[in-house]
């Protein structure tokens, strides 16, 4: 039957899709764990999906979810704060590393909506691009007593806009207690260990001129 024959291709497109994607997170990982390794003092804080919520817990229904809540590693931020401060309470002179992921920057128009967008909305791939961006977050007057890096920081406050990274100025939130700049890339200009490596050099030049950052 045609709408047999339909789908029994459908369902082999959706499994070669997972295969693929399996292939791409891995890949996307390992870059990732290697920009992170050019940073020793930096440990790992949280992690976030910036589209959409995480994937619910093993006792929550997934009915009734956003199709995207599944997609966790997609377009997805991973924190990283000096090793070894459990308190993670931002204190003047500390600052916080967000490695950010686009994989798909047709959603980006759709971060903090209330309304899930469909891949129809998303435009033609060929005309969206895959990007990883490094954001430095830097406190330059200690929070108030149980702060949070996440709750009080990353969550509170907005990126740094076009404008300001254009401009080479940092962006000043936090009521002036933080600064904070990114430096992005195409991820498909990672494709070696050289490459990752020139990226973060880059990214640590500019971090120590726009926001007076030492990296020793």
């Amino acid at each position: 039957m045609p709408g047999e024959n339909n789908l029994t291709q459908a369902l082999e497109d959706v499994r070669a899709a997972y295969r693929l994607l399996y292939a791409y997170q891995r890949r996307t990982l390992d870059t990732i764990s290697l920009v992170i390794d050019q940073f020793p003092d930096r440990t790992f804080y949280q992690w976030a999906n910036l589209l959409c919520a995480m994937p619910p817990g093993r006792g929550a229904s997934p009915f009734g979810r956003w199709t995207w809540d599944f997609m966790p590693i997609y377009n997805t931020s991973f924190l990283f704060t000096k090793g070894g401060d459990a308190s993670n309470h931002p204190q003047k002179g500390d600052w916080l590393l967000e490695v950010k992921l686009g994989t798909d920057s047709g959603h980006e128009e759709f971060w903090g909506g209330s309304i899930e967008p469909s891949i129809a909305d998303l435009g033609d791939v060929a005309d969206a691009q895959s990007a990883l961006s490094l954001m430095a977050w830097k406190c330059v007057e200690t929070f108030p007593k149980n702060s949070n890096w996440y709750n009080h920081v990353w969550y509170d406050h907005p990126w740094p806009t076009r404008d300001e990274i254009e401009a080479g100025t940092p962006a000043v939130v936090a009521d002036g207690k933080i600064r904070s700049f990114q430096v992005d890339t195409l991820l498909e200009k990672l494709q070696d260990r050289a490459a990752v490596v020139h990226f973060t050099d880059s990214a640590k030049a500019t971090f120590a001129r726009v926001l007076e950052m030492d990296f020793g």
